[in-house]
């Protein structure tokens, strides 16, 4: 694996997590531990006297029938999450030493963002801290352009894009999504691999030369969704074009503005560090600019714009960064479990369900930020049919064609196998390997999917119809 030197935060602390609820306790177990994470789960707080140490983060339920309170004050961190029956014990708890209390049922970006400002601490982040007023924003811009090339999302033909920028002014930071994540820059929908020619057996290899540049105005979801490519294009085979792209890229991330079809906070994939070398958190009239590594710093040095945030614009971004960690869509399925609800979903009728409505035009994996599925074609002049030029070019494995072999044969011919493909893709297949989901919850392919299918609807559908069997999984995974 390529090292970035991104910030993946991992934890040097034991997680203990306290839970009746099974399916709750196995999801946020699994997703914990598929990131990296050292953890161990309880269903009652009387098994958990021996494990809660100063280096011990307690992510513990707080309801009537759970009480861990006797461990807070041993644990170097406390996360409660409340029962809403003990829901007038939040300021209380905060008073007794809580990092921090959610009411239940609670989402895995909440924990995420919880643990990041408790990371923050510990490991002494942000490195500065510094305030933009929004009047200044396309000075701050100019600033960095001075230093290299800066992409952005900008205003085109009335549709955000992210572009070079060529005008500060047309940068725009306040947006939902664009059509296309930032992948683009790293993945060009069409690239020349190598140029040959027939006659003489030539071959020439173009290579990607590594550019310094800033990503500006990128949301965590999007964030997660290029970690997810960083790992496929460098896990097995290299894919050298790719990875210079990717290096001496500073990653500039902004608070995002949610709408209806989002879901990154119920993935868990709401994370405004990991990635990222500084974030931007919009107060309207201003951002707060986290300055989270030495590359983001050197980076924004003697940047005028910038000046000393103060502690109360620290406090607001804390909030505004929490506030969006609450989930935007009700919290009907436990990501953690979502690659054994697809082993037993496997065979299940909503495949041809969805099949019925899909069109199979592939513009979900189009605009998705961690499919990376690709075709390559030989192009040959025809002028002299000795040069020509190897193309690789995005595909979709939702088009009939693209699982196609010489025989004639086609191994997802049928539109519902590959509806279940994409599925199974996300949170079976790369989620196993990955230890992640590799859906990051953007909301893209339901958002221009023209028949309406929404991939959060559908693994709901599934954890409703499923959920006694989840359950008794569920129950074996303590």
């Amino acid at each position: 694996m390529v090292n970035f030197n991104f910030m993946i935060r991992r934890l040097d602390m034991e997680v203990v997590l306290v839970c009746a609820d099974e399916m709750v306790r196995a999801s946020l177990g699994s997703l914990f531990k598929g990131k990296g994470f050292n953890v161990k789960t309880f269903s009652h707080p009387k098994d958990v006297s021996k494990e809660v140490s100063s280096d011990t983060i307690l992510i513990s339920e707080h309801s009537p029938n759970v009480d861990c309170s006797e461990y807070f004050k041993k644990a170097g961190c406390v996360i409660a999450m409340v029962h809403p029956e003990r829901a007038q014990d939040i300021a209380s708890l905060k008073d007794g030493g809580v990092f921090d209390a959610f009411l239940s049922p609670v989402a895995p970006g909440q924990l995420t963002e919880a643990l990041n400002r408790f990371l923050d601490g510990k490991k002494k982040l942000p490195l500065e801290t510094k305030v933009l007023e929004r009047d200044h924003l396309s000075d701050f811009i100019s600033a960095m352009m001075a230093k290299g090339a800066v992409y952005a999302p900008v205003m085109k033909e009335g549709r955000v894009s992210f572009e070079k920028v060529e005008k500060p002014s047309e940068v725009k930071l306040a947006y939902t999504s664009t059509i296309l994540p930032p992948k683009k820059l790293f993945q060009p929908t069409k690239e020349t691999v190598l140029r040959f020619n027939r006659v003489e057996a030539q071959v020439e290899t173009p290579m990607v030369p590594v550019t310094p540049k800033a990503v500006l105005g990128v949301h965590p979801c999007d964030m997660q969704g290029i970690l997810r490519t960083d790992w496929a294009f460098s896990e097995t085979n290299p894919e050298e074009n790719y990875l210079n792209r990717r290096k001496e890229t500073v990653f500039i991330g902004v608070s995002c503005c949610p709408d209806e079809h989002c879901f990154c906070q119920n993935l868990g994939t709401y994370n405004t560090r990991e990635g990222f070398d500084a974030f931007m958190v919009d107060l309207g009239n201003k951002f707060v600019v986290e300055i989270l590594t030495e590359k983001a710093k050197n980076l924004l040095s003697n940047v005028k714009p910038l000046k000393p945030a103060t502690k109360e614009e620290i406090s607001r971004a804390a909030k505004v960064k929490r506030d969006l960690s609450h989930p935007c869509r009700p919290l009907k399925f436990h990501p953690g479990l979502l690659p054994k609800l697809m082993e037993i979903a496997e065979d299940d009728r909503i495949w041809f369900d969805v099949a019925n409505r899909c069109y199979s035009c592939g513009t979900c994996t189009l605009v998705c930020p961690s499919c990376y599925c690709f075709d390559v074609e030989d192009d040959v002049s025809l002028s002299n049919l000795s040069n020509g030029e190897r193309i690789r070019l995005w595909d979709s494995c939702q088009s009939e064609g693209f699982a196609l072999v010489a025989t004639g044969e086609n191994f997802r011919k049928e539109r519902s196998s590959r509806v279940k493909h994409r599925v199974f893709r996300k949170y079976y297949y790369l989620a196993n390997k990955y230890g992640d989901s590799f859906c990051v919850g953007c909301g893209r392919c339901a958002r221009q999917c023209t028949a309406g299918i929404d991939i959060f609807d559908i693994v709901s559908t599934l954890s409703d119809r499923y959920a006694l069997t989840l359950s008794g999984i569920a129950k074996k995974m303590d």
